[in-house]
C-alpha cells in the first residue's frame, strides 16, 4: 500500500467482526490493519460533588420569590386546620343524622 497511513477508531464487536465509526477513503482492495485499545478515561465525581451539582441545579430551576420555609409551614399548618375542622364538622354531621 502506497500513500500516507490513516488512524481512525472503531469497535470490535460481540462476533470478533470490526465495525469502523466512518468510511475509508481508500479504493477497494485488501489493506493492513493494527489494532490497539482505546483506554477511556471517566471522570470520577466524588458523591459529594455529585449532590452539590444537584442541589446548584434545583437552586437554579426554583422560581423566583419562592416561599420562605415560615410561609410553608404557615400554609401547611393552615391546610390542617382546615382538614381538622372538616372532620368535626363531618362527625357532627354524622350524629345529627342518627
Amino acid at each position: 500500500m502506497h500513500g500516507q497511513p490513516l488512524t481512525l477508531q472503531g469497535s470490535i464487536m460481540p462476533d470478533g467482526t470490526l465495525e469502523l465509526d466512518r468510511k475509508l477513503p481508500l479504493p477497494p482492495g485488501r489493506v493492513e490493519i493494527t489494532v490497539a485499545p482505546i483506554t477511556v478515561e471517566i471522570e470520577k465525581t466524588s458523591a459529594r460533588q455529585a449532590l452539590d451539582a444537584i442541589l446548584d441545579a434545583r437552586k437554579s430551576q426554583t422560581v423566583a420569590g419562592g416561599r420562605s420555609q415560615e410561609e410553608i409551614d404557615t400554609d401547611l399548618q393552615a391546610m390542617r386546620d382546615e382538614w381538622d375542622q372538616r372532620d368535626a364538622d363531618s362527625s357532627q354531621d354524622r350524629r345529627g343524622k342518627i
